[in-house]
């Protein structure tokens, strides 16, 4: 099956769900409503997703359909304000090992965790979906919205953990069948090693020179 991401622009879903994407641009330029689409083509294709939201959009937007009213995906969402179930900040290795055990497509919004609390949540989760997916070795697409807070250019102190293991989903995580796709506003604060691991990039306005030079 087909992800159709505009009119004359299709990618062949079991493909497009084991690469490395890139959703660049600034605030308001597309970049979010472009990752939406891939995810809803993987959804109706079959493939299984996994959002980390740090932000608390997705779960209301991919329910949603694009009239704002009508039933979008019957996604699953933990967390957030629009969360079928609470998240627990304890079990991202649980999480991790459920989801991908079960190819289940799921939002997980870290939006109402503490810095702290979401960095040690994302090293379990993460950690626990690349075992597992060397295991299962089927197509698995991780989406990071805002991935300048999950694989900074420059680590603080207790990101080191954080940063290995999404680094390792994105610069390994192709061996195992597990995709991923960065998106982001600020490229400049995305992890140069990480960022460069692109294969298939969609940049929007960047109207700073930062961004740009980054780019």
């Amino acid at each position: 099956m087909a992800v159709h991401i505009s009119d004359n622009l299709s990618t062949d879903a079991s493909e497009t769900s084991t690469q490395t994407l890139g959703a660049i641009g600034a605030k308001g330029s597309g970049k979010s409503y472009l990752a939406g689409v891939i995810v809803e083509g993987l959804f109706d294709a079959g493939c299984p997703v996994l959002v980390l939201d740090p932000i608390g959009n997705w779960g209301r937007g991919l329910r949603l359909d694009a009239d704002g009213k009508s039933p979008g995906l019957p996604i699953a969402v933990i967390g957030g304000e629009y969360g079928d179930i609470p998240l627990d900040a304890t079990q991202g290795a649980a999480i991790g090992r459920f989801v991908r055990q079960r190819e289940a497509s799921v939002v997980i919004d870290v939006s109402e965790l503490s810095k702290k609390k979401r960095k040690e949540f994302v090293a379990d989760l993460c950690e626990a979906l690349f075992r597992e997916s060397r295991k299962q070795q089927s197509p698995f697409m991780v989406v990071l919205e805002e991935a300048h807070l999950f694989a900074p250019q420059r680590l603080m102190a207790g990101e080191e953990r954080m940063f290995g293991a999404v680094a390792d989903i994105v610069r390994l995580g192709r061996n195992h069948g597990l995709g991923s796709m960065l998106v982001t506003q600020r490229p400049q604060s995305v992890s140069k090693e990480v960022l460069n691991q692109v294969e298939c990039l969609f940049v929007g306005g960047m109207r700073g020179p930062q961004e740009r030079k980054a780019i």
